[in-house]
C-alpha cells in the first residue's frame, strides 16, 4: 500500500506478510520484489524499536 504524509507529503510504501502479489507483475516477479523489499525493511538499521 502507498500512502503520502500529510504533512511532509512523502510517500511511504507499506508491506508485511500478508502481501499475497504486487498488481501488474507475474506472481514470480512479484514474490521476488516483496522478499527483496522485507529483506532491507527487516535489516537492523532499518528497524527502530521503543517502549
Amino acid at each position: 500500500m502507498s500512502l503520502v504524509h500529510p504533512k511532509s507529503g512523502e510517500r511511504g510504501l507499506f508491506i508485511g506478510g500478508f502481501v499475497r502479489r504486487l498488481r501488474g507483475l507475474s506472481q514470480n516477479e512479484s514474490d521476488e520484489i516483496v522478499k527483496l523489499l522485507q529483506a532491507y525493511i527487516t535489516r537492523p538499521e532499518n528497524t527502530v524499536r521503543w517502549r
